[in-house]
């Protein structure tokens, strides 16, 4: 309203001032969707029930609706369907083409359609980066990252794992791109600067979540292994036996039992 008065009061033509108007909707940021972010965050906290009562909820718009509608598909491992609703997504929101092609890339990376992963987390950039949304920024690259690192382009993926690092939010963000860039250097025989870089995330365990620890070590314990030190190795892979989130209980006993061998 404000906007259509001083338009009004400068002479501004009515064509002009709708466009102004339509510009001005079209950029709207993820700030500007509030609702739905809060719907995203009850996603990743795992409170589901609380999650899916966007079905019903009557101030989400179709887009955002189908968007989350989505994520459900996706954590139901139910593909297709989630492809299925997001090419059906029409919108002339920034923010929301940037959502749906990114939340396409990581489907199409569980899909192990690694081509597709890269090209729509690629578009997803392109909008997020229209916006500054260094969120978007950040999930898009790392995406882009793993996909042409499942395909063996390990030079676009050592790119693109450097520029997700340019947009780091937060501690989750930094435990994801320090783990890439290690195991890069761990697969190059570097492991000066993966052991490095694992390091300073263990100095930090106590600050991740159970998931990403359990990850960490199941990473420090490879890179540790293909270094020959396998004195570290086995004290990593002696916690990961007490731990009671550790979902490669398994293959953790056979590590341990082997640099048992190997160190006495």
């Amino acid at each position: 309203i404000i906007l259509t008065q001083i338009t009004h009061l400068l002479g501004i033509p009515i064509k002009i001032n709708k466009l102004i108007i339509s510009l001005e909707k079209v950029m709207k940021t993820r700030e500007d969707f509030p609702l739905y972010q809060d719907f995203l965050d009850k996603f990743f906290r795992e409170e589901i029930k609380k999650f899916s009562s966007f079905k019903i909820c009557t101030d989400l718009s179709v887009a955002e609706k189908k968007l989350l509608h989505a994520r459900l598909f996706m954590r139901n491992k139910q593909w297709d369907s989630a492809i299925e609703v997001l090419e059906s997504i029409e919108t002339e929101s920034t923010f929301l083409k940037a959502e749906k092609h990114a939340v396409m890339g990581s489907c199409f990376l569980y899909m192990s359609q690694y081509e597709n992963a890269a090209k729509n987390s690629l578009i997803a950039f392109n909008f997020a980066s229209a916006l500054n949304d260094r969120i978007g920024m950040f999930i898009t690259n790392y995406n882009t990252s793993v996909a042409y690192n499942r395909i063996g382009l390990d030079i676009l993926s050592y790119h693109f794992i450097n520029e997700s690092a340019k947009f780091i939010n937060n501690l989750n963000q930094e435990v994801l791109v320090k783990r890439a860039l290690a195991c890069h250097y761990s697969r190059k025989c570097e492991y000066k600067k993966a052991i490095t870089l694992i390091e300073e995330l263990i100095d930090k365990e106590s600050e991740l979540r159970e998931y990403d620890r359990d990850v960490l070590k199941t990473v420090a314990a490879d890179i540790y292994i293909r270094a020959k030190k396998y004195e570290k190795a086995l004290n990593i892979t002696l916690q990961m036996k007490k731990s009671f989130t550790n979902r490669e209980k398994g293959r953790i006993f056979f590590f341990h039992s082997l640099l048992e061998f190997l160190v006495n």
